[in-house]
């Protein structure tokens, strides 16, 4: 089983505006942070910056880390961590949705609108907490939904 490491990342607008990437996946529509997988033998770092390039077209050179998430489901051989980071200085000059194929769009919302909208991985009351920069538990294992 290989894990997948899934650098997260937190793009504020302004204060109450946040920015999420809608994907399709298996027909499922779901918001999540933009991100994407790392790449074998790159940084983290380098992998958040390229995933945050090609889905947003969003360019970023300083991060701040918030959390570690992960989420296992050992019967289909499947383990995910996803490393979260705030984007301290994002530049917005190019934004646009990537060419991957699960790209569906890109918006802005409020911490009360995404909760209304499916969201993936479940962060649960972390989520609120992540976006407002409340401390959360630095590492936590959730619950694993298709």
């Amino acid at each position: 089983m290989n894990i997948r490491i899934r650098p997260s990342l937190i793009v504020k607008r302004d204060a109450k505006r946040f920015l999420f990437v809608r994907h399709c996946k298996n027909e499922k529509k779901y918001w999540l942070f933009p991100g994407g997988g790392q790449d074998t033998f790159e940084s983290m770092i380098d992998g958040a910056k390229r995933e945050l390039r090609e889905e947003t077209g969003i360019v970023a050179t300083q991060f701040r880390f918030v959390a570690l998430r992960e989420s296992m489901n050992e019967k289909a051989g499947k383990h995910t961590q996803f490393p979260v980071f705030e984007v301290l200085d994002p530049d917005f000059s190019n934004l646009s949705v990537g060419v991957d194929h699960r790209l569906e769009g890109i918006d802005f919302f409020t911490i009360d609108e995404i909760l209304k909208r499916p969201f993936f991985p479940d962060f649960g009351e972390d989520l609120e907490k992540m976006l407002t920069g409340k401390p959360v538990e630095q590492f936590k294992t959730l619950p694993w939904k298709e």
